[in-house]
């Protein structure tokens, strides 16, 4: 795939995913298979994992049980 092609395509889902909700992408990730336990958006991961305590990773574990 040309690299601009690529690069335009990944900004561009990068785009619709942020304009959606955390409440939706939950949803949108399991019907297209994502495994949402492997993905981190921690402000201060420790060893490639999440902290736990920052306000992501609260918003995130109460997204993940409300879904």
């Amino acid at each position: 795939m040309n690299i601009f092609r690529q690069e335009f395509l990944e900004t561009l889902v990068l785009r619709l995913i942020l304009a959606l909700k955390l409440g939706e992408i939950i949803p949108l990730a399991n019907k297209l298979k994502v495994d949402i336990k492997k993905t981190i958006s921690c402000y201060q991961p420790l060893q490639n994992k999440e902290c736990g305590q920052c306000i992501s990773c609260l918003v995130n574990y109460n997204a993940l049980i409300n879904n």
